[in-house]
Parts: structure tokens; C-alpha cells; sequence
């Protein structure tokens, strides 16, 4: 009998104990699972021009918004990939961003230097001059009296920048440039391709 209740009284102890110091654990485990997901969302947050406040720890993959620069309104798009990137990576985009303006006029001159010494934007101005009717050149203030250079340069003067692409994870095509002569008109573009250091990389069009 005396055996019997020791024994039982061992027993109780040790599940007093294992409850005890079962729930402690448990506790314990669930403060520091608490302090590894607070620390693991812990806020980066940078300031990035036109865009605002961003957080690096936890990043949207798109983000759209209409801006002015150079007096004409442009769509411009932020794209990441990764859900979180380090600061390293995003301040070459926050260079680029603050010298905007001053890019926009060197992409457009790369646009008309393009037509005067290569190909690219030279056919895609013969390209549409000889698709559109006469109405549609028209819309362009391009008469069918008007002589074929003349047609050229009023179409040149047309073009203008629709959209710019920011991609900071991509260091060899940061930016990308979309002109267009008139969206309703054609689904072509001329595009150029900007690098982290904001030197232009390449002319092409696309549809």
C-alpha cells in the first residue's frame, strides 16, 4: 500500500513538472518564433522620387503613376521581382530617378540622332508614312502635298515619349524609354534601353 501511494505520488510530481515546464517551453517557443517574424518584417523604408515611400523588406512587384517631365505626362512603372532588396541594389535607381529630367532630354536626342545617322527610327517613319491613309497622316498634320522629307520631319516632330520601365534588379537595362507617334494609330514603338549608370545601351522598336 505505502509502495502504491509513493508511486502514485511520483507520478504526480512528474506530471506537475512536465506540465509546468511543458507550457514554459512552449511559451518560450512561441516568444521567440514572435521576435524572429517581427524582426524578419522589420521595415526599410527609402524615399524614391515620384514614387514616394518604399519599403525595401517588402516591396510591391508593380506600381504605375502618371508623371510630368519635360512638360508632357508620361506613364512610368516601378517593377521588382524579388519581394525584398537590399539598399546596394536600389541606389542606382534612386540616381536615376533624381536625374530624370536631364535623361529624358538625352534619350530624346539619341531618338533624333538615331534618325539623322541610322535606321531604326528612319523605318519606322517610312514604315507608318506608308500604311497611314491620308486621313490618318492628317491627324499628324502631315498633308499628301507635302514633299516625302517634309512628311518625314513632321512625323519625326510627332513622336514623343508614352512610358518609361524601371527595373532595379536589371543593372544592364534599368530603364526603358517607349516612344510612340500616336497609340490610337499604331501599336509600334521605339524603344530605348538605359543602364544602372544611366548611359544609353540600345535603340530598337517593338510591338
Amino acid at each position: 500500500m505505502t509502495q502504491t501511494l509513493l508511486f502514485i505520488l511520483v507520478i504526480g510530481i512528474g506530471l506537475f513538472y512536465a506540465f509546468k515546464y511543458g507550457n514554459n517551453a512552449k511559451k518560450d517557443i512561441a516568444e521567440f518564433e514572435s521576435k524572429k517574424e517581427s524582426n524578419e518584417t522589420t521595415q526599410e523604408i527609402i524615399e524614391l522620387k515620384y514614387f514616394g515611400k518604399i519599403d525595401l523588406n517588402k516591396t510591391e512587384e508593380y506600381i504605375d503613376i502618371l508623371i510630368e517631365i519635360n512638360e508632357n505626362e508620361v506613364s512610368i512603372d516601378l517593377n521588382i521581382i524579388e519581394e525584398k532588396i537590399s539598399e546596394e541594389t536600389i541606389q542606382p535607381t534612386i540616381k536615376f530617378l533624381d536625374n530624370l529630367s536631364g535623361i529624358e532630354k538625352i534619350a530624346h536626342k539619341q531618338v533624333l540622332l538615331d534618325f539623322q545617322n541610322g535606321n531604326i527610327v528612319k523605318d519606322y517613319i517610312e514604315h507608318h508614312i506608308g500604311e497611314f491613309n491620308d486621313e490618318e497622316l492628317k491627324s499628324l498634320g502631315i498633308e499628301s502635298t507635302d514633299s516625302s522629307e517634309n512628311k518625314k520631319q513632321k512625323f519625326l516632330n510627332k513622336i514623343h515619349l508614352k512610358r518609361i520601365g524601371i527595373y532595379p534588379e536589371e543593372w544592364d537595362s534599368l530603364a526603358i524609354f517607349d516612344y510612340t507617334i500616336n497609340d490610337d494609330l499604331t501599336q509600334y514603338l521605339i524603344v530605348l534601353k538605359f543602364d544602372s549608370n544611366g548611359k544609353f545601351v540600345d535603340i530598337y522598336t517593338e510591338s
